[in-house]
């Protein structure tokens, strides 16, 4: 009963997030038209669109690097053509619905288990994927909020007027993590479950992967943006990670809407809603929609290829 209620609840909370990022974006665009959005969208140079797509493919390819260390953590080998498919395709689903473990976990389980890997081992795999992807972005955020702390917009209401101590929180985990995962002796015990904890290397590689993967994410959309002397990458990169941070805890299915409505608030005072609204929505269909069609296509394919005539 619990359960379902704070089921329930979660879902009311991005529903009230995803209206309340509808009416502030409408705020932001009242004084604008369909013609000048259009135009923003035509005014974008095909080479910032080209430069987006190869970051969105680099992007993509450093997170094949996710479950290749998983898969030496769980101490599994498989060929890398595979570990490529199933690791694009569980992160494209995973982006676009909001729900990163369970969507991205059922897609690794079902191609995982079809290549002879255990139950057990792909539990570990999804665990050590999440928690890769997790370290990754408190690090980057922790350095990138200490180091350009932004203001937090007044519509937000946040109880502090800069992102430093979020900052300082996110770093703080991360240490706290290491710290235990380093002394700690013996594996780490769930239930009927025990999981290994990573060896020094592991941990350095997961964090300096996820952190590296993450600021590249940000980079594709940079890339779209208007060229402004104030509006450097790494006080850009703030701003991207904020957005990314509220559009994941509001758990609307990739942040549609909310992300798009934090960055155009905090850029607002740089460029007009109008110029950043343009490379959203080409941010969003390269990043997100144009993986997720390959992805469905892929996993469709190799359903075909499995399951012959029952497909």
């Amino acid at each position: 009963m619990k359960r379902r209620l704070f089921r329930v609840l979660g879902s009311l909370f991005g529903l009230l997030l995803f209206g309340a990022a509808l009416w502030i974006l409408h705020r932001q665009l009242r004084t604008h038209s369909i013609d000048d959005i259009l135009r923003s969208l035509r005014e974008i140079p095909s080479r910032q669109v080209l430069l987006c797509l190869a970051l969105t493919c680099l992007n993509y390819f450093m997170m094949t690097g996710y479950d290749f260390l998983a898969l030496r953590y769980v101490r599994q080998g498989l060929p890398y053509r595979k570990i490529a498919m199933a690791s694009f395709i569980s992160f494209a689903f995973s982006v676009n619905m909001g729900l990163g473990t369970v969507a991205g976990g059922s897609v690794r389980y079902r191609l995982y288990s079809a290549w002879g890997l255990s139950a057990l081992d792909i539990t570990k795999l999804v665990a050590f994927c999440s928690a890769t992807l997790v370290l990754g972005f408190l690090a980057l955020a922790g350095v990138v909020f200490l180091l350009e702390p932004m203001a937090v917009p007044r519509a937000l209401h946040l109880p502090f007027s800069s992102v430093r101590p979020i900052g300082v929180i996110f770093l703080l985990f991360v240490s706290i993590y290491l710290i235990w995962s380093l002394r700690r002796k013996g594996p780490l015990r769930i239930l009927r479950w025990e999981f290994a904890l990573p060896s020094p290397g592991l941990l350095f590689a997961q964090v300096t992967l996820a952190s590296l993967e993450w600021a590249i994410g940000g980079s594709a959309l940079y890339a779209l943006l208007p060229a402004d002397p104030d509006l450097t990458f790494p006080g850009f990169l703030g701003i991207y990670i904020l957005a990314l941070w509220v559009g994941m805890v509001s758990q609307v299915p990739g942040g549609l809407g909310v992300f798009e409505t934090l960055i155009v608030l905090v850029l607002a005072p740089i460029l007009p809603a109008t110029e950043s609204l343009g490379p959203l929505l080409v941010y969003r269909a390269i990043y997100y929609i144009l993986p997720l069609c390959l992805a469905a296509a892929l996993l469709g394919l190799q359903e075909i290829l499995r399951t012959g005539r029952r497909a």
